[in-house]
This record gives structure tokens, sequence and C-alpha cells, in this order.
């Protein structure tokens, strides 16, 4: 299970993270200002990771973009962000860097061998996890990838 800066580009020569929890490489995050609030879209909500969120919310976060979007890359896409409801850029230095990604998920899921994989984009600051949505998202992620709940993952790990 990842939790936001698990996203980011420290991982990149880990072949087996990157291939089996992060959907591509991480192009950065937003800057200027560095978060923002947007809007965010539950879009799987059957998922035993979903159970119990609003079906759309505002979250103030350090959005994260990567060059490939975990549907693209095969996660099932549980949470995306709406890129028109905050400015996608990082805008520092004198330069403007357009990170939008269209297609922008930020929870995902996946079955690896027997095993399961989710990641969060959002937890930058600590004042997100006093949000019930927070809580009660990283709770469900918990129990399903502990294989309490949910179909079981077949396949050899």
């Amino acid at each position: 299970m990842g939790i936001h800066a698990a996203g980011d580009g420290s991982h990149e020569l880990w072949d087996w993270y990157a291939e089996n929890l992060m959907t591509g490489t991480y192009l950065g995050h937003i800057l200027g200002p560095q978060t923002q609030a947007a809007r965010v879209i539950v879009e799987a909500t059957s998922h035993p990771i979903t159970r119990g969120l609003p079906t759309e919310f505002q979250h103030e976060e350090e959005w994260y973009s990567w060059d490939r979007g975990a549907r693209e890359a095969g996660f099932d896409v549980l949470l995306t962000v709406d890129e028109s409801s905050y400015s996608p850029w990082i805008k520092a230095f004198g330069n403007e860097v357009d990170i939008r990604m269209t297609d922008h998920p930020i929870v995902w899921s996946r079955c690896v061998g027997r095993g399961r994989a989710v990641y969060s984009a959002m937890g930058h600051w600590g004042d997100a996890y006093a949000q019930d949505y927070m809580q009660r998202l990283l709770e469900n992620a918990v129990v399903w990838a502990s294989g309490v709940e949910g179909k079981s993952c077949g396949g050899r790990s």
C-alpha cells in the first residue's frame, strides 16, 4: 500500500515497485501554489475500498502527475481528480510546465499475483488524515489489501 510520496520519482530504479504499484514516470506536482482544492470523483463506487465514500468531494492536495495514467497501465481506477477544478501547472523560477494528464487517477488498485496493491496520491498535509473520507478510504484500503474483503486474487506471487 502506497500513500502520497510513495508515488514520487524516488523509486524509479526499483522495477518491481514501478511495475506493480506505480503508473509511469513521475512528472512532478503542482506548484504556484503548491496545494490546491480540487474536485475528487469516486469512479468505482462498488469497490470495497470506496465503500462509504461520497461520490465526489473537495480535497486540498499537492496534486501529482505521471506520464501515464493508472487506467492506461492496467490498474483498477478508484478515484480521479477533475483537472478543470484546479490549475495543473508547475509554476516556479520563471517557468511554467503543464502537467495535465486529462484522465487523472489518484487512487488505484490491482492484484499482484495472489497479493493486492493499492495507492493513494492524497495525503501531503497532516490535515488530510483528519477528514472522514480519508480515514474511511485508508481503513477500507488496508482491509482490502489484507485480503479480508473483495474477490480473491489468483495467480502466483
